[in-house]
Parts: C-alpha cells; sequence; structure tokens
C-alpha cells in the first residue's frame, strides 16, 4: 500500500515481511532491508517524476553511489512494516544528492532502520555525470531535511589481500537488472554470503555500509572477499582486479 502524492516530500509504504524477504532464522534479511529501501525509493521516484520511465526519456539514469543502513530490531517474517522515504535537497550545481529512509513496525512505529543513500545521474548517451537538477524533480517539492543518519559515509579503500578472497562465481542472470548490470541489492547479498548465516545471526550487526564504485555485467567473473576488522568485518567484491564495492558490517 503506497500512500503518498505528487507534493508531499515523504513517501509511506506498508508492507508485510514475506517469506521470500526473510533468512534462515525468519527475520527479514540484512539485504532484505537494502531491498526495503530500494524499492520504497523507486516507487517515490515514480510518483514525482524522477523514476526509471522519465529518467530513460531524458537519457538519464540513477546510480547508487553509496548506502549506509543502521538496524535496530530484527523484523520477523509477517510482520507488517512501514518504511518510509524521502529525498534531501540538493544544490543547483551538485553532481551528488541524498535519500533517507525509516523502517517501523506497523504495530507500535518502533525504528526498526534507517537508512541513507547517495546518489548520481548518469547520461547514458555520453556515459558522463549529470547534474541532479537535470533529473527533473517538481518545482514545487518540498524536501524533508530530516537526517537519519549523521555525518559522512565512509569510504572504504582496497585493503584486500589473495588469501582474503571467500569464494568466486560469474555475475548471473538473476543478478541484473534492467540497467543492464549487477543490481545494488544482488552486491549487497553477494558480500553477504561471504558470512556463514549462524556467524551472521550471532554477530547481529548494527550497522551495514557499502560504496559501490563500478559496475558488474552479466557473466563476469567475480570474486567475493572477507577481512575480519576490529569493529566487524570489511567485506569487497571484484572483477579481476577491479573493486566493484567494498563495504562493512560493523557490530
Amino acid at each position: 500500500m503506497e500512500l503518498t502524492d505528487r507534493k508531499l516530500s515523504i513517501h509511506k509504504r506498508e508492507f508485510c515481511v514475506l517469506p521470500s524477504m526473510c533468512d534462515a532464522f525468519g527475520c527479514l534479511s540484512h539485504a532484505g532491508v537494502f531491498a526495503a529501501f530500494q524499492d520504497s525509493a523507486a516507487a517515490h521516484a515514480e510518483l514525482i517524476g524522477v523514476g526509471g520511465q522519465a529518467m530513460t526519456a531524458k537519457s538519464l539514469f540513477w546510480l547508487t553511489v553509496h548506502t549506509k543502513v543502521n538496524i535496530f530490531y530484527r523484523a520477523k517474517m509477517t510482520q507488517k512494516l512501514v518504511a518510509y522515504t524521502w529525498p534531501m535537497t540538493y544544490g543547483e550545481n551538485d553532481y551528488r544528492c541524498y535519500r533517507s529512509y525509516r523502517l517501523e513496525r506497523a504495530s507500535d512505529a518502533t525504528v526498526i532502520a534507517t537508512g541513507k543513500t547517495e546518489w548520481a545521474v548518469m547520461n547514458t548517451r555520453t556515459g558522463r555525470l549529470a547534474k541532479i537538477a537535470e533529473a527533473g524533480f517538481p518545482l514545487d517539492f518540498s524536501y524533508c531535511a530530516d537526517d537519519p543518519i549523521e555525518g559522512p559515509l565512509t569510504r572504504f579503500r582496497d585493503e584486500f589481500a589473495p588469501e582474503d578472497a571467500i569464494y568466486s562465481r560469474p555475475v548471473f542472470p538473476s543478478d541484473t537488472d534492467f540497467g543492464g548490470h549487477m543490481n545494488n541489492v544482488a552486491y549487497v547479498r553477494a558480500m553477504l554470503d561471504a558470512i556463514p548465516s549462524k556467524e551472521l545471526f550471532s554477530m547481529n550487526p548494527h550497522v551495514l555500509e557499502v560504496h559501490f564504485s563500478s559496475p558488474c555485467h552479466e557473466g563476469e567473473p567475480m570474486t567475493v572477499y572477507r577481512k575480519d576488522a576490529e569493529a566487524g568485518i570489511l567485506l569487497g567484491l571484484k572483477v579481476g582486479e577491479k573493486l566493484c564495492a567494498c563495504g562493512g558490517a560493523t557490530v
């Protein structure tokens, strides 16, 4: 159920945690939180005129650059949740913008998770970044200033050695989306697959953060890396020597 209109700055979406969204312990999976936020952002973008169809008509495409998620409670299968999302204001000459998220239990409004995504816009004809203003947000749009994740996003570095490789596989067709490359949530799933489910459950990370640096395409051989850190686990995904995504799971 979606409750919004073109002039509202905050999009609200109610949904049930279905089995396909859950992990081995019957909870909304960590990647499922990313997916819930991505789906809400896509729905809101369509409603305010900056969704996939509108952007394609302008030869533009949204790029997810970075996502950070804070998880406070694990939602259980069949629970009803409410996802909120809102884009944040940007400058006339900015090439980056941000969208924020909040996930609540429908029964008592307990905050399950919060998040923030850094976005860019690519011109598909030139292959270059475009100014955010070219996306075409409504002129009368009322931006919400609420920032649930304060402070800068982490800029990860390639710190992985060959012995940090956990597994390799090709980019499967099911990993890709209409943009022709690996979907952002597929990156998250692939990287978290470097952590056994029992370990991830007992670790119970409260912060998950991923920087997406290069696209992966169907059939490319990717390798997922894991490096234990003091506060959690550092994860990376490479095609050859090219680092495509890097992030961390922090307790």
